[in-house]
């Protein structure tokens, strides 16, 4: 369907949002690659009109996903991005797994798992060598 009527929802940081759209019972999925006019998704706003086309979900099986996410009002393209807020205050978000800046020292746990690089070995292995000999 093409150039249907919208209303935004709401917005996720992530860069996805949800639209109500006329004649739909669910709410219509969009993701930020979808806006055109390179504008960006945190300029959206709960309760902006928006045109979109609707085209069948390739993840949800009988739903629709809104493309070409076009604001009614022009005035979107001018506002400020709305900064994302953080979540954890000051701390580093970045996934890493047991990584704490405030708390000072220790090492830096992104490297990812099960292997220590510096002895090249597994640490598991390590300790039934160390039963085996007693």
């Amino acid at each position: 369907m093409k150039g249907v009527t919208g209303t935004v929802t709401r917005i996720n940081e992530r860069g996805f949002g949800f639209l109500q759209v006329e004649g739909q019972d669910d709410d219509i999925f969009f993701h930020s690659n979808d806006i055109v006019d390179n504008i960006d998704i945190r300029q959206f706003r709960t309760d902006d009109k928006v045109t979109v086309d609707l085209e069948p979900s390739v993840k949800k099986k009988g739903r629709f996903e809104a493309v070409n996410v076009v604001p009614q009002d022009e005035g979107v393209a001018r506002r400020e991005k709305k900064e994302a807020r953080r979540r954890y205050d000051d701390r580093d978000d970045r996934r890493g797994g047991g990584r704490d800046d405030r708390r000072g020292g220790g090492r830096d746990d992104r490297r990812g798992g099960g292997r220590d690089d510096r002895r090249g070995g597994d640490r598991r292995d390590d300790r039934r060598d160390r039963r085996d000999r007693y």
